[in-house]
C-alpha cells in the first residue's frame, strides 16, 4: 500500500511520528527544551494569547508525568490526547467528561 492509500487518519497519525523524530532524533526522547521547542513551533506557533507561557508551562508539566527531564513518545501522545478531548468538547458544547449526546 502506498502512502496515497492510506486513510486520512493513518497520514495524521504518521505526521506526528514525523513531527517527534524531527525534534526528538535517533534517541526518540525529548528533552525539555526540545519538546518546550516542539510546543512552540508546532502547537502554539500562532497562539497570540496573553496566558500563553502559562499554558506552556502547564503542558510542560503535564508532559513529563514521571518528571524524569526526558519526554517519551508515550508522554507526548498522553498530551496530545488531552488537548485534543479538551478542544472536541470546547468546540461541540459539551462538558468534560460526559456521557450524553452533544448538540
Amino acid at each position: 500500500m502506498s502512502f496515497a492509500e492510506h486513510s486520512e487518519l493513518q497520514k495524521l497519525m504518521k505526521g506526528i511520528v514525523d513531527i517527534f523524530r524531527n525534534y526528538a532524533g535517533c534517541k526518540n526522547t525529548l528533552t525539555n527544551s526540545e519538546a518546550k521547542e516542539l510546543l512552540e513551533k508546532e502547537l502554539f506557533a500562532n497562539v497570540q494569547a496573553p496566558d500563553h507561557l502559562e499554558k506552556m508551562k502547564s503542558h510542560m508539566k503535564i508532559l513529563d508525568t514521571n518528571q524524569d527531564g526526558i519526554i517519551t513518545f508515550v508522554e507526548f501522545i498522553n498530551l496530545l490526547t488531552v488537548l485534543m478531548v479538551l478542544k472536541s468538547s470546547k468546540l461541540q458544547g459539551c462538558p468534560i467528561p460526559t456521557k450524553q449526546k452533544c448538540k
